[in-house]
Formats: C-alpha cells, structure tokens, sequence
C-alpha cells in the first residue's frame, strides 16, 4: 500500500495499491470504492491488523496479533533504510556509468528527495542536488514536473555548467530532463529511451531482452514510432498503445513481453526491475548509454517536426466521464470530419498527419484535451475544437 498523490498539489492526498508486482487493476479499485461507499466491509479492531513496525526499527507497543518481523542482521535498521539499501544495490548491479557526467538531480521535495542524489553518486556521477529536502508542501516548485514549473532548475543547471538535470515528480514514479537548451520533451525522452532499450541498451538482467515491442498508451504521440521505426528488422518494432495509467502499462508489459513501458509524462517501466515505474533506474539507464547529453536533441534534429499540445478543462469530478460520454453521444464528433475514433480510453480521433484526445484524468477533476500535429497551426484548431466541445457538453449537463 503506497499513500501517494502522485504529482498533484499538496491538498490531495491517496491509496495506490499493488499485488503481484504490478497496481490494482481499475477492476479491482472500483470494487473497494463500492464497498467504502456502501459501508460493505468489516473493520478490524485496532489491536486485530498485525505489528506496526517503524521506520527507526523495532515495533510499537502494543498487543497485536499475526505479528510481522523483521528478518536478518540488519533488523534494527529500520524498513525504509532496508528498502532503499535493497532498491540501490539492484540498481547498481545492473547499471555501469561510462562518463562521469555532471548531473543536477531535482526531487522536487518530493519522495526522491535525499534518496536519488545518493544513488546517483554511488552510480560514480558527479551530483548537485536541489530541493532534496522532503516537504509535503512542496514550497520550491509544483510536484508536477513541467517546462514551466522547471524554470529555476534550467537556470540552476546552466549556472552550474551541468550536463544534465534529472527532475522527479512528487512520488517520484515519474521522470524528466533538462539540458543547457532547456526542458527536454516528453515524446523525445520516452521515444529515445525506448530506442535503447529496443536496442539493447545495458542494465543488466533479461527482462524483456530480445522483445521488440513496446508498449504505451493513447496518449502517446507519434514520435515513438518514429524514433523506432529502423529497429526490429522486417518485422519491425510493435507500438501496443492502451489505456492511461502506469498500472494499465505495466500489465501491458508483462502480456506482451515486452522490452519497455512508457507513458508520455515520464513513466518508464523496465520489467528487469519489475511491472511499476522506476524512474531512478531509467535516469541510470539513460546515462549508461549516452556519450553525450546532447544525443537525445541530436537524434531527433534531423526529423521533421512534430507539434505537441495539453491543454485542460475543470469540472466536477463526478461528472468527467458522463461529460465525455456526452460529447461523442451528442454529435460534437461531427465538427471533427475524416477522423478514425479509437474510444479505449477516453475519445481519440485519428487523422492523417495528427491526432487529438479528450479524456477525463483519472486523478483530478479536469478533463484533459492532448494533440499532436505536424502543422503546428492545425494543432492549435484542434485543441480549441477540443475545448469548445468539451464545454458545451459539459453546459448541457448543468
């Protein structure tokens, strides 16, 4: 059980379960929730639920039954220190840094904060850590890691003639980068990690070793294919696109086999270390396999350019997804001609050179309109389209 709000602002708070190394599927999610609703479930005594074991080692007082110990030597030092002792050597073990690269590492004040810094200096790197003491506030910046929440770590790094800033979200199963130029894109940074991986990268282990898939979600853009398109052979490599969330990604990888997961906010799931993010070995990862931190722009300067777009629309969250059911039931659809709908997780529509995605967040209350386009005009129309369809279904259920 992982009490997290992931990148949202302070004043959230939640539950992220897991079983069997990868989330509760929204199967299961739905099932607790119904029976929290409608008080169908037993409460245990407090003295009934097992040994609190804290985090400085040892128990607390109090009788209990099914008691948890703590295994081993080491049983006084605490679950947390275990944990990350564990998490450090497995990562190490399958990582090797060739370049001591100088590396400003940006945990937000989130979960990373004083744990990331000290595995990256371990990694061999030469480290500058900011934000690193953990706040649940976060009074330095937003826990969701943007180009625009990311402004004073650009200026941080490029002050410090660092090569790279690795920057986490608020329970750090996200990951992104920054260079000299500024905020590196998600699509380049997912796209350019999946191409490692798919072509066999070193981080050790076999999980998922010879796969050419790779697996994602919707939301998603095109660049990945591009980015992979001259791997795999004749066959070539499968782009399996599904549902948003790093839960639906990780089973995905775990079905197909395949070699990665990525969503396009920086999770990336790498089944030698298991189906759930891990955005410490996926920093590593990267920096094993780059000579130079201005591969990943180089690899991508020579393509044509595509044009990426969020933009987000607030309402109430017990209407999101009755919102976006209205607006492919309505008819708002038609203002969008020649498109193919792929209605897996929110409405997507597909056209030739673009796409565009309505899809209430799983998270907060907002309902989020993504495109990608090659004509960057055309990107534009079709997030204001996005949005003005998004509105008047919502009016029609005020």
């Amino acid at each position: 059980v992982m009490i997290t709000a992931s990148h949202n602002p302070p004043e959230y708070n939640g539950i992220k379960l897991w079983r069997d190394g990868v989330a509760y599927s929204t199967h299961d999610e739905e099932l607790i929730e119904d029976a929290l609703r409608w008080n169908e479930y037993r409460a245990p005594a407090w003295n009934k639920v097992g040994t609190l074991i804290s985090d400085f080692g040892g128990e607390v007082e109090g009788e209990v039954e099914g008691e948890v110990e703590v295994e081993g030597e080491d049983k006084d030092e605490g679950v947390a220190k275990k944990a990350k002792k564990a998490h450090t050597d497995e990562v190490l073990k399958r990582v090797e840094i060739k370049k001591r690269f100088k590396v400003v590492v940006d945990p937000g004040n989130g979960a990373a904060a004083g744990y990331a810094a000290a595995v990256f200096k371990k990694a061999g790197l030469e480290v500058l850590a900011i934000n690193d003491e953990p706040d649940g506030l976060f009074p330095n910046r937003s826990p969701e890691p943007t180009a625009e929440t990311l402004k004073e770590t650009i200026s941080f790094l490029r002050r410090k003639n660092a090569d790279l800033a690795v920057c986490f979200d608020g329970d750090a199963d996200r990951v992104v980068f920054c260079d000299k130029q500024g905020f590196i894109g998600y699509n380049e940074a997912i796209s350019f990690i999946s191409r490692l991986k798919l072509s066999g990268g070193e981080s050790g282990g076999s999980g998922g070793r010879g796969s050419k898939k790779v697996v994602t979600t919707v939301e998603t853009g095109f660049l990945l294919e591009h980015a992979v398109a001259d791997l795999g052979g004749e066959e070539g490599v499968k782009v399996v696109r599904g549902r948003v969330g790093d839960g639906f990604v990780g089973r995905g990888v775990k079905a197909e086999g395949a070699a990665v997961g990525v969503e396009q906010v920086g999770v990336y799931i790498m089944p030698e270390m298991g189906y759930y993010p891990d955005s410490i070995f996926a920093a590593l990862f990267l920096l094993a396999n780059i000579e130079r931190a201005s591969e990943i722009r180089e690899f991508f300067s020579g393509m044509p350019p595509l044009y990426f777009g969020k933009r987000e629309v607030s309402t109430d969250d017990r209407l999101k997804y009755e919102i976006v059911e209205r607006v492919r039931a309505r008819g708002f659809l038609d203002l969008f001609p020649e498109h193919r709908l792929n209605s897996l997780d929110g409405l997507r529509l597909d056209f030739e050179d673009s796409w565009l995605l309505i899809r209430a967040s799983g998270t907060e209350p907002k309902i989020r309109v993504v495109g990608e386009s090659r004509d960057e005009e055309k990107l534009e129309r079709l997030l204001s389209k996005g949005i003005q369809v998004v509105k008047a279904a919502g009016r029609e259920l005020r």
